[in-house]
């Protein structure tokens, strides 16, 4: 995606897909546009285990539900809560490699300023016990585990909102930021199609 650009403002060659250092004190259009992007890559890799999952009477089945775990469809459950707390830690938490975790998450909140407390201020678990539901999926060990979280219909429910919640948030502001960068740092208009279908639809970029 990288490419010099002209910028006639400034009259300077600007690199749209360089380092964030170069555009540190940028956080209301550069930092927070590449932010969106990799928060929205994230959730569409959520979102592709998502609508694949077990359903009874329109509600998703909990991890407690499956009485054996050598199932294609836990798989995809546990991919798809992983990804989803990734994807939540990243909006309102931390940001990796961008300095100590003081900095990141006073960043963050400095980027994502317009969250919706809904999200922002989630609470369905102890943010512990999400955090370690994803590492005991991504963190390899010595011996077979199994996520240790127990979920009642109500918190899955929950989860099954803030993903709604999340996309339809990320969907608007995604646009919105495209929209902003490519004005600012003049990215060319076929350049859109790297995230973007040809109905305006943004969720099918991973």
């Amino acid at each position: 995606m990288g490419g010099i650009l002209y910028n006639s403002n400034k009259s300077q060659y600007k690199l749209y897909s360089d380092n964030w250092k170069r555009h540190k004190s940028d956080t209301k259009v550069w930092k927070r546009f590449w932010a969106i992007v990799e928060i929205k890559r994230k959730w569409n890799w959520a979102n592709t285990f998502y609508i694949k999952l077990d359903r009874v009477s329109g509600e998703i089945v909990t991890p407690s539900d499956y009485t054996y775990y050598n199932s294609e469809k836990y798989m995809f459950l546990c991919l798809w809560i992983s990804l989803l707390r990734s994807v939540h830690e990243g909006l309102t938490e931390k940001l990796d490699y961008d300095g100590k975790r003081e900095e990141q998450t006073k960043r963050v909140l400095e980027v994502f300023y317009d969250v919706p407390e809904d999200i922002r201020n989630f609470s369905v678990f102890k943010r512990k016990d999400f955090r370690n539901f994803r590492n005991v999926v991504f963190h390899c060990t010595w011996f077979y585990r199994v996520p240790n979280l127990e979920m009642e219909q109500n918190q899955v429910n929950a989860l099954d909102e803030l993903h709604k919640n999340i996309g339809l948030w990320l969907d608007e502001k995604f646009k919105a930021c495209f929209q902003e960068f490519v004005k600012k740092y003049n990215a060319p208009i076929n350049w859109k199609s790297n995230f973007f279908d040809e109905n305006n639809n943004s969720n099918g970029f991973y």
